[in-house]
């Protein structure tokens, strides 16, 4: 009878052999032939996004979830790629130590093939045994990442982070791939020497591929530099949202709230019976000592649920042909609910014993609705209908302060509130502020409940900041993992440097004589070796600096309250990274000018 009010879900289960395509092809056409017969109502305006595909319990998040998931195994894969690369240098220097080794074979009949294949499966065991250990660091990292789940309903732990088969199979994949592909280069590069001169253990003898494998070395650390400041810019700009999230005013005071969820008409309550025992309880509860007020409400703000309502119109508005309408979100409370909760009001006044169900129907807004459907006009006194057909207009009496209501990330959004003696009570949740820490009163708060009537279930019994952890712990998690891959790649990237700068340190040491000994002083030396660290770090940098732009775009969409361009983070990330990678130089270089001229001149 009321084909414009907007606040049904209608949900479906598709026939076994149905394709989700098929089926949203035949809403489609339902879709059309209901605009068709009522052109003014568009009751299924929406319905090309009817049907979609819903995973797991909050639907709302599972962009995020999605979101979230493919920003991490980015990262991790940046971070094995480090990894990966430092090995594959590692892997270089200890070829180029097995020279003699290698012409020998070659020199004995043994043909490239089989040397590279001996190569590739000295890499490929490497690579396994580091993915074993990967699996058992994993088994144990998975207890760890659940001190990260938020508090849930009815102490919910859910199976996010089980390892199964797929991550069995997964990992035994990356494994191998890992060691074929960045074992190749140092096995092709190792199993083609110049036989004479490695013979004859002329290690300095410029062979045929030499300037080649130099640069290889040299564009693996540039890569490792360049991966390491992705992954540091990805954690300091995950760190500095959840900074910023915690710093954010979520519109209400949660310190000191205690939450109930309570349900009487589970065990047979009516709807009057239940709006009696929670008015009755709110009175209970705030006569114990240390509390300072109570209040029940439908929804708790930054909870995995909401409600809505549409289309709403303000009194004298049309709706538009073929509009669907505005929809806006909703919620039921006691007079007490806002003083509970420390939210302020702009205008207006509360809820009281005025508003009864046989008065004039009254609610108040958020100060966004006001501003939204009234700017620069008082909304206190004016009227909304819910639906074009409706002749019961509610009545503004109050307008209250603008918060967060399903996420910290949230733009503004419009809210307003029932009073709970004018509407189905339903589930409610008791908000109990208390002076003190309020796990010190939950035992008073469940002695009064259970005195009214003990055989209403009370569940879900948590303080605010414990219900605040559902919004906070995406954040929360993405700031410490991004920072811990980062420090890792970090510390991998500088022992890469380290390694390489001592490689051609130890292969340099007969030049580094012949300098010195011509007057060379140790500080052209420790110039001349820690500039050629530094210049591989500089380009690494600058092309991290490019990889880093382009994914912050993807990125930006899960920070709360900072830009994914931040350039104080850019500024600090490439500071450090450019530090480190100075002290990693550094030290090799360092060591190369204590070095004798006498002793090097007779370096092998």
């Amino acid at each position: 009878s009321s084909r414009g009010s907007h606040w049904l879900n209608v949900i479906g289960r598709l026939r076994p052999g149905i394709s989700l395509e098929q089926a949203s092809a035949e809403m489609g056409a339902i879709a059309s032939r209901l605009n068709q017969t009522y052109p003014n109502d568009r009751a299924a305006a929406t319905s090309a996004k009817v049907l979609t595909e819903v995973d797991g319990r909050w639907d709302d998040a599972t962009p995020i979830f999605k979101s979230a998931a493919a920003v991490a195994l980015a990262i991790v894969g940046l971070v094995l790629l480090i990894a990966c690369a430092n090995v594959a240098n590692l892997l270089l220097a200890r070829a180029a130590s097995r020279r003699k080794e290698i012409g020998i074979r070659i020199a004995l009949g043994a043909s490239r093939a089989r040397l590279v294949r001996q190569l590739l499966a000295e890499s490929l065991l490497l690579s396994l045994l580091g993915g074993g250990l990967g699996l058992v660091l994993g088994y144990w990292m998975t207890h760890l990442l659940e001190g990260f789940v938020p508090v849930l309903p009815y102490n919910i732990v859910p199976d996010f982070f089980a390892m199964d088969s797929r991550a069995l199979i997964f990992t035994f994949v990356v494994s191998v791939v890992s060691g074929i592909v960045f074992g190749l280069a140092p096995a092709w590069n190792s199993s083609n020497p110049e036989i004479v001169p490695v013979l004859k253990g002329e290690v300095d003898f410029v062979q045929k591929g030499k300037t080649r494998r130099v640069t290889l070395r040299n564009a693996l650390v540039v890569t490792q530099v360049a991966l390491s400041l992705v992954v540091l810019v990805c954690g300091g700009l995950f760190i500095k949202s959840f900074r910023k999230a915690q710093q954010m005013d979520p519109g209400f005071d949660a310190k000191n709230a205690l939450l109930v969820t309570l349900n009487p008409q589970l065990v047979g309550y009516d709807n009057d019976r239940a709006r009696n025992f929670y008015l009755e309880a709110v009175q209970r509860t705030a006569n114990l000592p240390g509390v300072e007020g109570t209040g029940v409400a439908r929804l708790i703000p930054l909870s995995d649920s909401s409600n809505s309502t549409g289309p709403v119109l303000k009194e004298g508005e049309t709706l538009p042909r073929g509009s669907a309408g505005r929809s806006i979100m909703t919620n039921v409370i006691s007079p007490g609910y806002f003083n509970a909760l420390q939210i302020g009001f702009i205008d207006g006044r509360n809820f009281d014993d005025r508003d009864k169900m046989n008065t004039q129907r009254v609610i108040i807004i958020n100060q966004r609705m006001a501003e939204t459907l009234w700017p620069g006009e008082t909304a206190v006194g004016k009227r909304i209908l819910i639906g074009p057909e409706s002749r019961d207009p509610l009545e503004i009496v109050g307008v209250v302060k603008t918060g967060k209501y399903r996420s910290l990330a949230e733009d503004p959004r419009m809210i307003f509130y029932y009073p709970l003696s004018q509407r189905r009570p339903g589930p409610m949740t008791l908000i109990v502020r208390a002076k003190s820490d309020p796990r010190n009163i939950v035992g008073a708060v469940r002695g009064e409940l259970q005195a009214m009537d003990r055989s209403v279930p009370i569940s879900n019994v948590k303080t605010m900041p414990e219900h605040m952890t559902w919004a906070l712990w995406a954040p929360n998690m993405a700031a410490t993992l991004a920072l811990g891959f980062g420090v890792v790649g970090l510390l991998l990237s500088s022992v890469g440097l380290y390694s390489l700068m001592a490689y051609v340190v130890s292969q340099r040491t007969r030049e580094v004589g012949i300098r010195m000994a011509l007057g060379a002083s140790r500080q052209d030396v420790l110039k001349m070796i820690t500039s050629q660290g530094m210049r591989l770090a500089i380009v690494g940098t600058g092309i991290g600096l490019l990889l880093a732009l382009g994914l912050v775009k993807v990125v930006s969409s899960l920070l709360i309250g900072v830009s994914g361009y931040d350039v104080t983070t850019f500024i600090v990330v490439s500071l450090l990274l450019t530090a480190v990678a100075f002290i990693a130089s550094y030290l090799p270089a360092r060591k190369a000018t204590k070095v004798d001229p006498l002793v090097a001149l007779r370096y092998e």
